[in-house]
């Protein structure tokens, strides 16, 4: 039956002419109404298809009600060349020839001559294979250098390095760590390499630091290391996860412990190296100390993931300095999660960052991402570590995952460029009384297709001036000045795709008397009248001191004599802060220390464990612990406890497997587990279970 509603109107509006309206409507057509009557829904009873609409969506009546019926391409999965279990990818690699490297856990590595054909198969002796035999390897990194030798890092087997044969094989050698050689490679599992300005070979160890591989084509190279030349080498960036070379000799190391600088270009014994790590109270610091990948873009732009810190933008600063000023992007900037894996650039210049289950697409211009999860793809898996492959003859992404290689097409992801209208529960105008200070608004953007992962972001125009993102489709403001203020809000589709659908609502809220001018210029007045009496209070202070001057007291009675003018409220007190000041003087640091320690190891798990409880068992007060503290530790009773009980928490998280997070709480002092979460992520950058979790894959 033909549609009885028009199809070029925004809503359901009727067609009351058939004839006048005849181009206007819709009309089904047989092979349609055989695929729907098809379906397992609508087998056997009568319906009629009332509406296309503009997402593709059609609207069905029937006797049981009102349906909507979307019909959706395939979605993306990746491809196994093995069926038996995971294929979990380990590197991707293209030569300069076009081959293609893939390497995955089982320890295979595969070659291929062109797009998606992967045929012959590395073997241990260097000779390709049709038949699927293991390299007997996990390759890690895959790197050719200026002179066409492929170099492949392993964990744990070492390096090995190939030569192209004559026969369309290689011819391979391998360096491990040879104890007897302080020139050897010092650790066997390698993560990253590249090639210097010299020719020398950089490698990038999971243990070791930094190898600098010098005379690399001899058959006996010579390994530069943390444990022979590279003396300033820091002990805490060991293990490496990435690197950047940059064409002035300048590296930045991506490790565990945050992010190092150096310049390798001059002797390694002279090299130095600048350690920048995350700052809880500097928001320009590193987001997070688990430094996963390093990019830098076309246009010089260097970005650094981290694994529950978003990506960090590099914004300014000196590279070989401690303080480098980072411009951290996290979920509250419209990313899907914290954890960013690895990096790449497509030839749009947009920023692709893998996590442990999605993908998001960043949009340097717009400052925008799109974000690929679950519902983009066709099965259950993830995502690894290894840096996607960037093809620009075909414009698509290689990313590996536990379940084979994802193949993505960069210029056609398939998402929708729907751009849905935004409703709000409200009126348009909203007017507070002066009392009205707080104000919950619903909202939604008008997507049928999808509306699980909609994101928004909102803004309240005057108050404030950036983004607020958020996937909940309402917000509560607080705190709402007097004024006319606009509420501005837009967001994606139900692809993820930001939209510039932006909408507003105006909210007006009348000012208490307190809030108008002329209360202002009552403060003024009264601000005028506190002046003056500071300056009589000045005077007096003065006549005060000419009074003691004049009267030439001792050091004891001019105390004494300030007390009586002064009032009975400091009698007393300043003279007994003195002596405790002095009798704490008597205590020897280091038994000051010990006993400090002894207390925080007997105490940590005790809720009620404060300041005043401390200084109540060092014999002390409170200002004079403060100094004592200072003065040993560095840092204020607060924080000391604060920094013992985290210490205690990771060591327990790391070591002890057993202790789940709310038993790690209870032994740190936390009654509330929640409340340790919470105080841990803003402590350490990341929850105690992703703590324990980076402490397993570790």
């Amino acid at each position: 039956m033909d549609l009885p509603f028009k199809t070029k109107e925004k809503r359901f509006v009727a067609l009351r002419n058939k004839k006048s309206d005849k181009g206007d409507r819709f009309m089904a057509s047989k092979k349609l109404k055989e695929l729907i009557a098809s379906l397992p829904e609508y087998k056997g009873i009568e319906f009629r298809i009332l509406y296309h609409d503009k997402q593709g969506g059609y609207w069905i009546y029937t006797h049981k009600g009102l349906d909507r019926i979307l019909f959706t391409r395939e979605k993306i999965k990746p491809t196994k060349y093995d069926n038996d279990g995971e294929e979990f990818i380990r590197a991707i690699f293209k030569d300069k020839s076009g081959h293609t490297f893939i390497a995955d856990k089982n320890g295979y590595v595969r070659i291929s001559d062109g797009p998606d054909v992967f045929y012959r198969y590395l073997v241990s002796d260097g000779s390709l294979s049709k038949t699927r035999i293991p390299f007997g390897a996990n390759v890690y990194s895959i790197f050719e250098d200026s002179k066409g030798y492929i170099w492949m890092g392993t964990k744990p087997n070492g390096l090995f390095r190939l030569r192209k044969a004559k026969n369309g094989g290689f011819i391979v050698k391998s360096f491990t760590n040879d104890q007897k050689n302080k020139y050897s490679l010092n650790c066997n599992s390698i993560y990253c390499i590249t090639e210097d300005k010299s020719g020398r070979i950089l490698l990038g160890t999971y243990g070791g630091g930094l190898n600098i591989v010098e005379n690399p084509h001899s058959d006996a190279p010579r390994f530069v290391t943390p444990d022979n030349e590279l003396s300033k080498y820091p002990a805490e960036a060991r293990k490496i996860h990435d690197f950047l070379y940059l064409s002035n000799g300048n590296l930045l190391l991506g490790t565990n412990r945050g992010l190092f600088s150096c310049n390798i270009s001059g002797k390694p014994r002279n090299t130095s190296f600048f350690p920048n790590k995350r700052i809880p109270a500097d928001k320009k610091s590193l987001s997070n100390d688990m430094v996963t990948n390093i990019l830098r873009a076309h246009d010089g732009t260097i970005y650094v993931a981290t694994y529950g810190g978003g990506l960090n933008i590099v914004e300014s600063g000196d590279i070989l300095s401690g303080s480098i000023a980072f411009n951290a992007l996290t979920t509250d900037n419209g990313m899907v999660s914290d954890v960013a894996l690895s990096l790449c650039e497509d030839g749009r210049g947009r920023i692709w960052v893998v996590s442990e289950h999605s993908l998001m697409e960043y949009d340097p211009r717009s400052k925008t991402f799109s974000n690929y999860t679950d519902g983009f793809f066709a099965e259950k898996f993830s995502f690894s570590e290894v840096k996607p492959l960037y093809s620009k003859t075909t414009a698509t992404l290689l990313l590996g995952t536990t379940q084979g290689l994802l193949t993505l097409s960069t210029k056609n992801t398939g998402k929708s460029k729907f751009k849905p209208r935004i409703v709000f529960d409200a009126n348009d105008t909203i007017s507070l009384s002066p009392e009205e200070k707080s104000l919950s608004i619903g909202f939604a953007a008008m997507d049928y297709n999808k509306n699980v992962p909609i994101q928004y972001a909102y803004m309240l125009e005057g108050v404030n001036n950036d983004w607020l993102y958020t996937t909940d489709n309402h917000i509560n403001l607080s705190n709402i000045p007097a004024g006319t203020f606009r509420l501005k809000v837009r967001s994606t589709n139900g692809d993820g795709v930001w939209m510039d659908n932006e909408s507003y609502i105006t909210i007006s809220r009348t000012p208490y008397f307190n809030e108008r001018p002329v209360a202002w210029m009552m403060y003024g007045g009264l601000l005028i009248a506190f002046v003056f009496s500071v300056f009589k209070v000045t005077i007096y202070i003065k006549q005060l001191e000419k009074e003691i001057k004049e009267l030439k007291l001792s050091y004891e009675e001019k105390k004494e004599y300030i007390r009586l003018r002064l009032g009975d409220m400091l009698d007393g007190n300043g003279k007994d802060s003195e002596e405790n000041a002095k009798n704490s003087d008597f205590i020897e640091e280091s038994d000051f220390k010990q006993k400090v320690e002894e207390f925080m190891k007997q105490n940590v798990a005790n809720p009620d464990l404060d300041v005043m409880l401390l200084a109540r068992e060092m014999g002390m007060s409170r200002s004079v612990l403060y100094i004592r503290m200072k003065s040993t530790f560095g840092c204020t009773p607060n924080n000391y406890v604060q920094d013992y009980r985290m210490g205690l928490a990771r060591h327990l998280l790391t070591r002890n497997k057993e202790l789940n997070v709310s038993e790690v709480a209870y032994r740190c002092g936390f009654s509330d587990p929640k409340y340790f979460t919470r105080c841990f992520k803003k402590a350490v950058g990341c929850t105690p279970t992703e703590q324990r979790n980076m402490a397993q894959k570790a």
